[in-house]
């Protein structure tokens, strides 16, 4: 497959924390627009509770740079990486692309989960690329989730959405 470069400088994206039914627990960062129906399958599929919602803003490395004035002035930032895995299905003329955002230092672990859903056969054809942008993830300091889009609300009575 020919290569590709990850599309978008930006991505609104919401950082959470997911809690096991045996209380374990790992960060995960979820695009703004897929986080209703992440958080409903976490939940449903694989009885997983989501916490400590917030709001960040993914950048290349370009933009932080040359936006740096603005984004210093916000109060987290965290090296975090872009990965994409663009798939070409040649039998049925289409291709697919699904984003992840890790941060750093899983980078290598989020690849092999992500390579691991793939066919042996769709690698193998040259029909599969992984690529990984670096980047940052800026905290926005938004204190009411409420009024953000897509329903997101901290009034929420559905467990799976405030899992509490």
């Amino acid at each position: 497959m020919e290569s590709s470069n990850v599309q978008g400088t930006v991505q609104k994206l919401l950082f959470c924390k997911v809690v096991s039914k045996d209380f374990g627990q790992s960060k995960r960062f979820v695009e703004l627009e897929n986080f209703q129906l992440w958080a409903y399958m976490m939940f449903h599929k694989h009885g997983l509770r989501i916490q400590d919602i917030s709001l960040w803003l993914w950048v290349c490395e370009n933009k932080l740079q040359e936006y740096q004035e603005l984004y210093e002035q916000m109060p987290d930032i965290l090296q975090v990486s872009k990965i994409g895995v663009f798939l070409s299905d040649e039998l049925n003329g289409f291709s697919h692309v699904i984003y992840r955002y890790s941060e750093e230092d899983q980078v290598s672990a989020m690849k092999k989960i992500l390579m691991s859903h793939v066919s042996p056969e769709l690698i193998s054809s040259g029909n599969c690329e992984l690529v990984v942008e670096q980047g940052y993830c800026i905290k926005n300091d938004i204190k009411n989730l409420g009024k953000m889009v897509l329903g997101l609300s901290e009034n929420d009575t559905s467990i799976w959405a405030c899992g509490n």
